[in-house]
């Protein structure tokens, strides 16, 4: 898989300004494809989240309730119809959890079914790390971001 994710802190600096919100996110990125995950991680990381990573959605449910973790990276693609299943378990056990989407394009039903769930947002593959920060900062700071479009830009 060709991962086309390159950037630096001082090419976004409202990554920089963002440091009282990131400092208090946790973030769990699940998917299945273990590169793409940890690559995922690792940029997230060096943003100045704090990021934990599973391709399991039985891992990730017992590392939601173990880590206080309150935004969730879902990939819909290697999970399928079981993530609906995870996202209505998550929501039903801690309300305040938001959802961000990796959607790639077979998988428009899916992500519908998903918003529809209550996702909070999504993003297209190829993945901009940039985009996906500021969605996840919206997320943790209200409702601005919910409903935008799915974003498209790459690196």
């Amino acid at each position: 898989m060709l991962l086309s994710v390159a950037l630096h802190h001082s090419e976004f600096p409202e990554m920089r300004r963002t440091t009282k919100i990131s400092a208090t996110m946790k973030v769990l990125i699940a998917e299945t494809d273990t590169e793409f995950r940890e690559h995922l991680i690792q940029r997230l990381e060096e943003s100045g989240l704090e990021v934990y990573g599973s391709g399991n959605l039985d891992e990730s449910v017992r590392l939601l309730e173990s880590t206080g973790i309150n935004l969730v990276v879902l990939g819909l693609s290697g999970f399928g119809r079981p993530s609906l299943a995870f996202m209505e378990e998550v929501l039903e056990k801690a309300r305040g959890t938001k959802f961000v989407l990796i959607n790639r394009t077979g998988n428009v039903s899916l992500s519908i079914e998903a918003m529809k769930l209550g996702a909070y947002d999504e993003i297209a593959v190829p993945v901009d790390i940039a985009v996906l920060h500021k969605k996840l900062l919206a997320a943790a700071g209200g409702p601005e971001g919910h409903g935008k479009q799915v974003e498209k830009t790459r690196i």
